[in-house]
C-alpha cells in the first residue's frame, strides 16, 4: 500500500486561505486530474466542502471528526487507522489535503507530488515538504497566470522519502 501527497504550494508554503486555494492555475488542475484519476483520493471535511461534490472517476474518502457527517457519493471515516485498513494494498492512494490531513498522513507517505508556485502569498494554511523527501523529477514552466500576474513560474515536482 502506498500513500502519496498531492499539494500545490507557494514558495512560502501557503496552500490555502479561508478554506480555498489562493490561486487559480489551470495547469495545476490538469496535473492534479492526471495524477489522481482512477485512484482513491483522501481529504478532510473542509477540503471536501470547498470542492462541493465528489471528484469524478475517483474513490472519494473523507476523514473527519464529525461522527454524523454523511454526504452522498463519498466514503466517510472518523478513524485514520480504520481508513487505512479499508484500503487495497496494491494501489497508490492520494492524500489531497487539507493541512491537518497532510500532517496526519505524513508518517505513511512515501511520495509527494508538489506544484510549487514561484510566488509568496498570504494564507492561513501551510505545508512544507519535510527534509527527508528528495526530488526525483522536476518540470519547470513559466506560463502561469495567477491573480492577474502573467508569466508566473511554477514547477511540478515529484519527491520521495529518503
Amino acid at each position: 500500500m502506498s500513500f502519496s501527497i498531492i499539494v500545490a504550494t507557494s514558495k512560502n508554503g501557503v496552500i490555502g486561505v479561508d478554506n480555498q486555494l489562493p490561486w487559480h492555475l489551470p495547469q495545476d488542475l490538469n496535473y492534479f486530474k492526471k495524477q489522481t484519476t482512477g485512484k482513491t483520493v483522501i481529504m478532510g471535511r473542509k477540503t471536501f466542502e470547498s470542492i462541493g461534490k465528489p471528484l469524478p472517476n475517483r474513490h472519494n474518502i473523507i476523514l473527519t471528526r464529525d461522527q454524523n457527517y454523511k454526504p452522498e457519493g463519498v466514503t466517510v471515516f472518523t478513524d485514520i487507522h480504520k481508513l487505512i485498513e479499508s484500503l487495497s494494498n496494491n494501489e497508490e492512494h492520494m492524500v489531497m489535503g487539507g493541512g491537518e490531513i497532510y500532517k496526519l498522513f505524513l508518517p505513511f507517505v512515501d511520495k509527494i507530488y508538489q506544484t510549487l508556485i514561484d510566488v509568496e502569498l498570504e494564507g492561513d494554511t501551510r505545508f512544507f515538504v519535510p527534509e527527508n523527501f528528495k526530488p526525483v523529477d522536476e518540470e519547470i514552466h513559466k506560463d502561469g497566470k495567477i491573480n492577474n500576474s502573467e508569466g508566473v513560474q511554477y514547477s511540478f515536482n515529484t519527491l520521495i522519502r529518503m
